[in-house]
């Protein structure tokens, strides 16, 4: 708080304590400064001073940057470009119509692509297709990731819902995907309130054929997913 404060508007926090002097039965106080504690000043002036060199002010201005450098960088590109190679030729009535405008950070280095239908229960963290992965520090050079996956994922609400279905429709739906057989490689993965089921990928340099590889297995998780949940809901309403 105080590193965002004018100086002459520190809060300071002093600890006063009486004392009597018994010889004299003078009364005396001490004063001691809590807040900040002592050396903090010199950092604070430190801060500044070096964020004044750097032309960076202390209101958050290098975070608000950073967050909008990723929704640019080389990982939302491929991503995207993963999400356009696996749309590519895809019929209209299976084709999701919504995605995630950027590759999201679910940790500086954790990142994620969303695509979903219009009509519940799809929807962005309810029913929806994922592409995941843990990318290498930027920093050192050529675009790469440690591991990513390519999932189908469902996140009941705090009523054991999936997007707006009843408890008993999303319980079935959860096993209805469980166990629906999409890619030759799938496995399921489960948490209290979510699951996925999902297909991994080694650590790769963010290039075209990884891309492709991607792209893919994306693509046949929408060609076997999107009909069979179609045809799922579509027999759940007839009965």
């Amino acid at each position: 708080m105080n590193q965002k404060t004018p100086g002459e508007d520190l809060i300071t926090c002093v600890q006063l304590t009486p004392y009597r002097d018994a010889k004299t039965d003078s009364l005396y106080i001490q004063s001691n400064t809590i807040i900040p504690v002592p050396g903090a000043e010199d950092l604070i002036i430190q801060i500044r001073t070096t964020e004044k060199e750097d032309g960076v002010s202390s209101s958050g201005v290098t975070r608000r940057s950073t967050a909008r450098n990723y929704r640019n960088d080389d990982v939302t590109s491929f991503l995207k470009k993963v999400r356009d190679l696996a749309l590519n030729g895809l019929p209209d009535e299976i084709k999701p119509e919504r995605k995630s405008r950027w590759a999201n950070r679910l940790s500086e280095n954790l990142r994620y692509y969303h695509l979903w239908n219009s009509e519940q229960p799809w929807g962005n963290w309810s029913l929806f297709y994922e592409v995941e992965m843990k990318v290498a520090d930027p920093s050192k050079g050529t675009a790469s990731c440690s591991y990513a996956h390519v999932a189908i994922r469902y996140s009941f609400d705090r009523q054991g819902k999936i997007g707006g279905l009843s408890v008993d429709e999303s319980n079935s739906l959860k096993s209805f995907l469980d166990n629906l057989d999409i890619h030759e490689d799938q496995k399921p993965y489960h948490r209290d309130t979510w699951g996925r089921v999902m297909v991994d990928f080694d650590g790769s340099i963010l290039d075209d054929d990884f891309a492709k590889s991607l792209a893919d297995t994306l693509r046949c998780f929408i060609e076997v997913a999107t009909p069979a949940i179609i045809d799922f809901l579509d027999e759940r309403n007839e009965v």
